[in-house]
């Protein structure tokens, strides 16, 4: 027999989702297994809403595929072009971490800023088909024997 669970747990599951809570803190707090959390969350995909900027289910990445996102929105997520601008400058994560707090008023923290730095290098890869090529080393300058 199929049990399924009454409607006041789905509803308190719904609202602590909406609410940002991960599922396994949802299965601790209510006592359900995370997978059945997972499951009536699924099935309620199209009820959740991100109306606070909170986590959704369903998130698009830098290359435009969609992909679930596990945590919270990143608070770098606001500053996306200018991040993606310094990255393309070829600026290291503390830098632009530096020029974010001096100039924008980013008050987050710096791992913050490198943990999304990472993430738009691997989709920058990933996304990129072009292979770039090096020019072939010089030759060795010639070698002269003395004479004698």
């Amino acid at each position: 027999m199929v049990s399924s669970l009454p409607e006041s747990v789905v509803a308190n599951i719904l609202q602590l989702r909406r609410a940002g809570i991960s599922i396994r803190e949802i299965s601790r707090r209510l006592g359900v297994h995370r997978e059945t959390v997972g499951k009536y969350l699924k099935r309620l995909e199209g009820q959740i809403s991100n109306d606070h900027g909170g986590p959704s289910v369903v998130a698009t990445g830098f290359t435009g595929a969609s992909k679930k996102q596990t945590g919270p929105r990143s608070r770098c997520e606001p500053f996306r072009e200018l991040i993606i601008e310094r990255v393309n400058q070829g600026l290291a994560a503390q830098q632009i971490f530096q020029y974010l707090v001096s100039e924008q008023g980013f008050d987050a923290r710096y791992y913050s800023v490198r943990r999304y730095v990472a993430k738009l290098l691997v989709e920058k890869r990933d996304s990129s088909t072009v292979t770039t090529v090096s020019p072939p080393p010089p030759p060795p300058p010639p070698q002269t024997n003395p004479v004698r």
